[in-house]
Parts: structure tokens; sequence; C-alpha cells
């Protein structure tokens, strides 16, 4: 009965983060947000929200990476934040490898993970089993990737990975269009 619970589960995610319908959720975000700041709050808030399942809340950070130096512009909660920091004292992590990279990082178990050791260890000490950092396709030098914490063991395998690559495709359009709006608004300013 668990795994018929658990399709059901995948199924009514991916009805919420169909294409169609993420687009546009994306496109009034950017539209209806004050400045881009504004926006990655709530692009994070959405992406915790739309891949969570119940009794397994996902836990969303985006980094971007200016200068080579990263940080946290935007989180689901203090605790993905938190997360994501863990990785900036050690000064690589697959958040920064993701945006740095612009590759797709996935940890299925920390338990195994044999390229960050110490900074695994801290993360699983906060219950964490695994990750997936995805990096947002952005114009010119500015990096910055959509950062899932979960749980559980293995939660971004399969379908999951397909919905978060997917709406991390559909979000890095409305990202370029943020920060477009953005710009223009502050040529307009001055």
């Amino acid at each position: 009965m668990k795994r018929h619970d658990e399709t059901v589960v995948s199924e009514s995610i991916a009805a919420s983060l169909d294409a169609n319908s993420t687009n546009q959720h994306l496109n009034e975000l950017v539209l209806n947000s004050s400045d881009v700041e504004e926006f990655l709050r709530e692009l994070a808030r959405v992406s915790a929200r739309s891949l969570s399942e119940p009794g397994d809340e996902i836990l969303c950070g985006i980094t971007l990476l200016r200068h080579r130096k990263a940080a946290t512009v935007a989180s689901s909660s203090a605790a993905a934040q938190a997360l994501d920091e863990i990785q900036y004292t050690f000064g690589d992590g697959p958040c920064v490898t993701a945006s740095r990279e612009q590759e797709t990082v996935h940890i299925r178990d920390l338990e195994d993970c044999g390229r960050w050791p110490q900074y695994a260890a801290t993360v699983r000490g906060h219950g964490v089993r695994s990750i997936l950092a995805l990096p947002f396709l952005l114009d010119g030098d500015t990096r910055a990737a959509l950062n899932l914490y979960s749980h559980r063991s293995g939660r971004f395998d399969g379908r999951s990975m397909d919905l978060a690559r997917n709406f991390v495709s559909q979000a890095s359009l409305a990202l370029r269009l943020a920060v477009r709006f953005a710009h223009y608004s502050d040529t307009a300013a001055n």
C-alpha cells in the first residue's frame, strides 16, 4: 500500500509542476515581485513547496556566485539557509560546484559521499541524507544554483530529478526576465 501512496503523491506533484502551470506561475512571480531579491525568496519557497511530499519536506536555497564568492541569496527557511552556509565555511560543496561548473550535482546518499567528506559529515549531522544542486542558465558572468535538501536517502531519483530539472529550466527563464526588468528599471530611474 505504501508504494501506491508514493505513486499517487508523485503524480500529484507532477501535476502541480506541469510545464504550462509552472511557467505561468513563475511569470506571475516576476510581474508581482518588487525586485529580484523578492522574486528569489518566493522562488525558493515555491520550489520547496512544489517538490515536498507529505512527511518529507524539501529545503531549498539559492546560491549566487559572483566574483568567485558564494552567498545564499534566498532560502525556503532558516534551516535551508544554514545548510547552504555550511558549505561556504568549507569553501566548496555541491551547490558551489553546481553554480561554478554549471553542472548538476546529485548526492543520492551522503553516507556514500567521498567528494566532500567533512562537508557531508557536517550536513548529515543536521539529518540531511540527499542533495540535488541544479544550475540556473543565466546570462553573462553571474552563476547561480537551486539547492535542494532532503532527510530521505535517494529522494531525488527518477521522476523527482526530472521534475526538479524542468522546474529549474522554467525558473531560469523567469530569473533572466526578472534580472532584465530590474536592469531596465534601474536604467529608467537614472
